[in-house]
C-alpha cells in the first residue's frame, strides 16, 4: 500500500504527540503536613531563592577577607518550617548565633567543628600545605626506599570556643546574615553566640503566642577544614515581594537598551525678567537683577523644552542643588520660558 507521508513527517508527528502527553501529565504534588500550615507557595520560595543567590557572590567575597582564601557558599535549599522543638536533642558543644529579626527571635546554626577550624584560620592563618615532590626526589625514591605519603591536615574537632573566638565567629556569621536578610527585605539586630543548652533562647522561651513559622535557609560552606552546613532561621517574609511601589513603577518605565545612552538637556528654571536694552547696556559687575520670585518659591525643572518637575532650592554637601518635589507635571501648568532669539 502506498503512502504519501515522508519518514521525517512521521517523526515530527510522533514528537508532537510526545509533547502533548508531557503537557497533560499531572503536576507532582509535594507532601504536606496540614497540622503545620504553610503560607509560602513553591513559586514564592523559588523567587526568594533567586534573591538569596544573587547576594552569594558578594557574601563569598566578604568572607574571603578574614579567612584569607575564597571559599564557596551555596544555597542548598529554602523551605518554610516549624521551629517548635528545634533544639531538642542538641548536644554541646554547638554554635548557635541568636539574633532578632522583625521582632522575632531567630537563629543561625553551624557545625561546631567547622566554626573552630574557621576561627583558627582567621586568627592563625591557614594550615601549611605540603610541597609536591620534584622529579629529582622521585628519581631518588625509585633507587632507595619510598617516602611515606604526605600527611593530610587533621580533621576539625568540635570544641568550646573562648569569649574572643565567639566574637570572631559572630562577626563572620554577620557577613553572611546581613546581606541575605537585606535581600529578603528584613533587618536584623543583636547577636549572641550560645554553646550550651542554658545559653539558648528557644521558641518556647518566647511564650505561647510566639509564631513558630520560620523561613529556613540551608547553605553549604566549603571550608576551611571540611564542608559544613549553615542553617539560618528567619521570620516568615509573607507573600508580598520586598520591593517598594516606587521601584515597581520604575521597572515599568525602564528604557529600551538602545535608548539608555541618549543624552537630554536638564535645566532648572528659576525665573525671568524683562530688562530694557538701555539698562542692559549699563549693567556692571555687582549689579543685582530681581527675578520677581520668592526665595522659597519652587524651581521648575525642564527636560529640553518641557517642564517635567518642580523642585526646591537648597544645598548638598556644600554645593548648590535642587530637591525634586513633584514629578510628571502636566505641560502648560507652568509657564514655559520664552525662546532665546
Amino acid at each position: 500500500m502506498s503512502q504519501n507521508v515522508e519518514r521525517e513527517e512521521v517523526q515530527a508527528i510522533l514528537e508532537a504527540m510526545d509533547d502533548g502527553l508531557e503537557a497533560s501529565r499531572p503536576v507532582e504534588v509535594q507532601p504536606r503536613n496540614f497540622r503545620q500550615p504553610r503560607r509560602l507557595s513553591r513559586q514564592r520560595l523559588q523567587y526568594l531563592a533567586q534573591l538569596v543567590n544573587a547576594t552569594l557572590q558578594g557574601v563569598c567575597h566578604d568572607v574571603a577577607s578574614p579567612l584569607r582564601q575564597h571559599h564557596k557558599i551555596s544555597l542548598a535549599s529554602i523551605s518554610e518550617v516549624n521551629v517548635l522543638g528545634l533544639f531538642e536533642g542538641y548536644e554541646p558543644p554547638f554554635v548557635v548565633d541568636i539574633f532578632e529579626c522583625g521582632g522575632h527571635v531567630s537563629w543561625i546554626l553551624w557545625d561546631s567543628a567547622a566554626a573552630a577550624a574557621s576561627v583558627e584560620t582567621i586568627l592563625s592563618g591557614p594550615p601549611p600545605v605540603e610541597p609536591e615532590p620534584s622529579e629529582d626526589t622521585e628519581s631518588e625514591d625509585e633507587e632507595g626506599e619510598a617516602d611515606p605519603a604526605p600527611s593530610t591536615p587533621p580533621e576539625p574537632v568540635a570544641r568550646r570556643l573562648s569569649a574572643s573566638e565567639c566574637r570572631v565567629i559572630e562577626a563572620l556569621l554577620q557577613k553572611i546574615l546581613v546581606p541575605v536578610a537585606k535581600a529578603l527585605g528584613l533587618e536584623t539586630s543583636g547577636s549572641r553566640l550560645a554553646q550550651e543548652p542554658e545559653e539558648l533562647t528557644t521558641l518556647e522561651d518566647c511564650g505561647p503566642d510566639a509564631d513558630p513559622r520560620r523561613l529556613m535557609l540551608h547553605f553549604l560552606f566549603e571550608g576551611p577544614g571540611a564542608p559544613s552546613d549553615i542553617r539560618i532561621y528567619l521570620p516568615d517574609v509573607g507573600e508580598e515581594d520586598p520591593v517598594s511601589e516606587t521601584e515597581e513603577e520604575h521597572d515599568e518605565v525602564t528604557l529600551p537598551e538602545h535608548l539608555e545612552q541618549v543624552s537630554l538637556g536638564l535645566s532648572a528654571y528659576l525665573g525671568s525678567v524683562d530688562v530694557p536694552l538701555s539698562e542692559l547696556m549699563e549693567l556692571e559687575v555687582g549689579d543685582v537683577i530681581p527675578l520677581g520670585v520668592e526665595i522659597d518659591s519652587p524651581v521648575d525643572i525642564y527636560i529640553e523644552d518641557r517642564c517635567c518637575a518642580r523642585a526646591a532650592w537648597g544645598t548638598h554637601h556644600g554645593l548648590q542643588a535642587i530637591r525634586v518635589l513633584e514629578l510628571n507635571t502636566h505641560p502648560g501648568t507652568i509657564e514655559q520660558p520664552e525662546e532665546e532669539l
